[in-house]
């Protein structure tokens, strides 16, 4: 079996999970209807934590509490589990459960307020934890398709998860001092960007929806991500996204801009390489675009669509050995349609096989 054959037959057998009947469901029957859960968190403010602070703090929480149980549920998703268990025995790349939680699952805030009286009051929230409309095996399948959404939305949940623990840190000393102490500003100020950036990061996943495999909208939503982007002006995510929209409008100078600042806030984000080399390419720099590519690929050496991306880069320079020889690795990797362009239009053709 040669080689080629042999990572096509890994990545079937990590597909195959796609291909086998609902298993959590009753025989004839549908699959039950999952619960609206609700979850509850609470956070301390006296001192110099105020109560607004102390709210947005429980709600963030709650949000989080309510994504690791979407988490919990799709961890016992039958379907999941085996394309987990699959992906692991032949090395290929695991389903990422924080991410595909966030791109499933939607919170809604129903409760926020307060109890208690100080100096033990506290702030509460509470978040409705809303399911998908879709059964959930349908829209596991639907999720895993989309890679570059899973990133983003595992990158959020880390990104608040990281900033809400932060704050917690920072907070614990300021609830014991009096509210006329003075020289803490330091601190203060790093609760406020703390603040900012969960605000940015909120905006940002309700844009995410209008995300497929471009923008929909993108004037419109420029116009937000520019908003967002001055509360976070370091957001790996909303410069890429600012990149990925003017990229769309046709701008591909300021496109590669806001991609070569997205990198050089996160270096290991393989999408902005992506973008950047999008950029290049539309600038007929096709050796530029092929070296971004490249580097997107060595952060996400499984992502079919990087080799389509780069093996474009290779037909503009006329390399079409290299550009074939990317779209065959793409192709083994689920992805055909631009290896049957090639073979269609007479560029490419099968490799012949050594016996032969």
């Amino acid at each position: 079996m040669t080689r080629q054959n042999t990572a096509l037959l890994h990545i079937l057998c990590c597909l195959f999970w796609l291909l086998l009947p609902a298993t959590h469901a009753v025989s004839g029957t549908a699959a039950a209807p999952q619960r609206t859960l609700v979850f509850e968190q609470q956070r301390p403010f006296q001192g110099l934590i105020r109560r607004e602070t102390a709210l947005a703090a429980a709600k963030v929480a709650a949000e989080l509490s309510a994504i690791h149980q979407a988490m919990r549920s799709l961890a016992r998703e039958p379907s999941l589990q085996l394309a987990t268990n699959t992906c692991k025995e032949n090395a290929q790349p695991l389903p990422s459960l924080p991410g595909l939680a966030r791109l499933l699952y939607t919170t809604r805030l129903s409760v926020e307020g307060i109890s208690g009286f100080p100096p033990s009051a506290k702030a509460v929230a509470q978040v409705v934890l809303v399911p998908p409309t879709a059964p959930l095996r349908e829209s596991v399948i639907a999720g895993l398709k989309n890679q570059t959404s899973l990133a983003l939305c595992s990158i959020v949940f880390e990104e608040q998860t990281r900033l809400l623990a932060n704050y917690d840190a920072l907070a614990k000393p300021l609830l014991t001092v009096s509210a006329e102490t003075t020289g803490k500003e330091a601190e203060l100020q790093k609760i406020q960007i703390i603040f900012d950036k969960l605000k940015a990061l909120e905006v940002y996943l309700t844009l995410l929806p209008q995300r497929t495999s471009t923008w929909n909208a993108p004037q419109a939503v420029e116009e937000i991500l520019l908003r967002i982007h001055t509360l976070d002006p370091t957001s790996p995510l909303i410069l890429t996204a600012l990149a990925e929209v003017n990229l769309q409008l046709d701008r591909p100078a300021e496109a590669l801009n806001y991609a070569n600042a997205a990198i050089s806030s996160a270096p290991h984000l393989y999408f902005a390489y992506d973008i950047k080399g999008a950029a290049l390419l539309r600038q007929r720099l096709p050796a530029s675009a092929a070296a971004a590519f490249t580097e997107a690929l060595t952060l996400s050496p499984q992502n079919a669509e990087l080799y389509a991306h780069r093996a474009a880069a290779f037909f503009v320079q006329e390399e079409i050995a290299a550009m074939c020889s990317d779209f065959r690795t793409a192709c083994a990797l689920a992805d055909c349609t631009g290896y049957q362009w090639a073979k269609d239009t007479a560029k490419c053709f099968e490799p012949t096989s050594p016996q032969q």
